[in-house]
């Protein structure tokens, strides 16, 4: 039995997978156990995975049996006692596994650990424009302290927000085995989010002030070609936070104590976050009008701590009218200057955003 192991699901990336196979190779861990599971790919894939001889176990699907159970398929296989999953198209820091075993050894309770991940296209050069995605719970960043909060904590967090991405996460396998009862094949742009509040409802969560993956930014990626499609996010959103629900029904009751206390620690701007990044804008007051009990529940806890002024900027979206800022102004500036003026106003945007002088003659 491995320590811990790096589970990679595959489907025609053979362009991607090597670097991301290389990244899982190269812990510190000592005792890793890297698998790549592949859904019917039919690049080059195979001939990739088998370059790396037998420091890489691989299983094969004979048909595409979709994402979401090909990510359940690792969990499933895994030796590990501790499980990750890589994306094919993601990188991880050669430490990551080393502290995310060393946190589980330490803490019985721990079942979930938590880096941060990079949002860029590239692990060597970084563009100012990345972003870093995390835990919002605070934690010591000027000091490197790690931080152990009790799980129930986040749980609600993952409603709205998920509190971290793969591969910047970590779990202890028995926990997330029982977590994946509550996979949702029919809302792939969700699971992670469900999946992890399932295991974040058994024990504790390990967060690590640190960058721990590269989480890679292409147009490829299944969450932005479903995202495209606003009423499909609608649907999938529904679907989850009625699931979502269900899992509220087995915790604790102390949750919401538990959840107010999270909030507390939160500056305002960041919980006004939490509601306005929920769903995009065309689509907020019909997703308002058709949220779940639990949805409304955690939207009131949220609200009951924000100053007048910020129940004001959010209360809109579920029937008051929208606030001018949120009306259009995008088509009324169009209608105005027209189509060629904002053209131009984009391009001197971009250029001084990427440090490029800008002269107008």
């Amino acid at each position: 039995m491995a320590k811990f192991t790096i589970g990679i699901p595959t489907y025609d990336r053979a362009g991607f997978l090597r670097r991301a196979i290389e990244s899982a190779l190269d812990q510190t861990c000592p005792d890793v156990e890297v698998l790549v599971s592949d859904n019917a790919s039919t690049d080059e894939t195979p001939e990739v995975v088998r370059s790396f001889g037998d420091r890489v176990r691989y299983r094969r699907s004979p048909q595409n049996i979709g994402s979401w159970p090909n990510f359940a398929k690792l969990a499933e296989l895994a030796s590990g006692e501790y499980f990750s999953w890589l994306q094919d198209d993601d990188l991880i820091h050669r430490d990551f596994a080393a502290r995310a075993a060393d946190a589980f050894d330490r803490l019985e309770r721990v079942v979930f650990y938590a880096s941060y991940a990079l949002y860029s296209p590239s692990a060597k050069s970084i563009n100012r424009g990345a972003t870093i995605h995390g835990p919002l719970v605070p934690v010591e960043w000027m000091a490197g302290e790690p931080r152990v909060i009790d799980g129930l904590m986040a749980v609600p967090l993952c409603l709205f927000q998920s509190i971290a991405i793969s591969p910047a996460i970590a779990f202890r396998t028995s926990a997330l085995r029982k977590a994946l009862a509550y996979m949702m094949v029919e809302c792939p742009l969700f699971n992670e989010n469900m999946v992890t509040a399932a295991a974040l409802g058994q024990g504790d969560a390990f967060i690590d002030p640190r960058i721990g993956a590269i989480h890679a930014c292409h147009d490829l990626q299944e969450h932005r070609v479903l995202g495209r499609d606003s009423d499909e996010v609608l649907r999938q959103i529904l679907i989850y936070q009625r699931r979502f629900g269900e899992l509220a029904e087995t915790l604790p009751p102390r949750w919401r104590e538990a959840f107010l206390g999270c909030l507390a620690e939160l500056p305002e701007v960041h919980r006004i976050d939490l509601i306005e990044r929920v769903i995009r804008q065309e689509k907020v007051q019909e997703y308002w009008a058709a949220a779940p009990p639990i949805a409304l529940e955690v939207r009131d806890m949220i609200l009951g701590g924000l100053s007048a002024e910020g129940v004001k900027r959010v209360a809109w979206r579920w029937g008051f009218p929208p606030p001018p800022e949120a009306d259009g102004v995008k088509k009324r500036l169009k209608g105005m200057l027209g189509p060629r003026v904002l053209g131009v106003a984009r391009t001197v945007r971009r250029a001084m955003w990427n440090g490029v002088e800008v002269r107008v003659r």
